[in-house]
């Protein structure tokens, strides 16, 4: 790892906060859906970037899927395998997310959800991530929208919040442009999330709030999400 690269690691890229939301997001939610799905009873399903496990828990709860997952720290493939089912862990090296190192099978669904903004290379990493997925099997991927309001509003304040490990971004027409053009992926649907109520997410009726406004400004969600079939 360059000298470039350690500082930036040291001075608080933040790749998982493993303080943070203590129940699943609305993107768990519509993930696990998608999941479940694009896939039958027994098939094997990749999560790279498994986290605390919110979204393995999710499957887990809704079919029998085979569940694997990737991560660059130990402690979130722990965290993981004590919330759901998992079959197999593959342990990612944090320094430059090279998950072809890593991970090595065909999947029928492979996820990777917040995870793509955090690689150096992203154009690679969809790469290394469609090559695990089985032909006629489905890619599912999830970023954050830069253009969702908490993040207009810190740019207007200049309080520039933003996580650090975050090296891209794609609001919604751009992500669309990366996934179709300069992909030329065959992205068969798209889906969004809530728009995020910064401080409030804990109240589920905000959160109910955030969802329904989400379906009418879909382009303000917290998240963007695409299905990627592989031929």
């Amino acid at each position: 790892m360059s000298n470039k690269i350690a500082a930036w690691e040291d001075k608080g890229n933040k790749h998982i906060n493993l303080d943070g939301e203590r129940r699943p997001l609305p993107y768990h939610e519509i993930i696990s859906d998608l999941v479940i799905q694009h896939s039958s009873d027994g098939d094997n399903v990749l999560d790279i970037g498994c986290g605390v496990g919110h979204l393995c828990e999710e499957i887990n709860n809704k079919g029998k899927r085979q569940i694997h997952i990737a991560d660059a720290y130990q402690v979130c493939l722990d965290r993981t395998s004590k919330r759901a089912k998992i079959e197999k862990t593959y342990l990612i090296d944090e320094n430059d997310f090279n998950i072809a190192e890593a991970i090595n099978g065909e999947f029928s669904v492979v996820v990777m959800s917040h995870v793509l903004e955090h690689m150096l290379n992203p154009v690679q990493a969809v790469k290394d991530a469609m090559s695990f997925v089985k032909p006629g099997g489905y890619l599912i991927m999830a970023v954050p929208n830069p253009a969702r309001p908490g993040v207009l509003i810190s740019n207007v304040t200049k309080t520039h919040y933003v996580n650090r490990g975050h090296v891209v971004a794609w609001d919604m027409s751009h992500w669309m442009n990366f996934l179709e053009n300069v992909m030329a992926l065959n992205v068969v649907s798209y889906h969004h999330d809530y728009i995020q109520i910064k401080g409030c997410n804990s109240l589920p009726i905000i959160m109910s709030f955030g969802k329904a406004l989400g379906k009418i400004i879909p382009w303000w969600c917290f998240s963007n999400i695409a299905v990627i079939k592989k031929p």
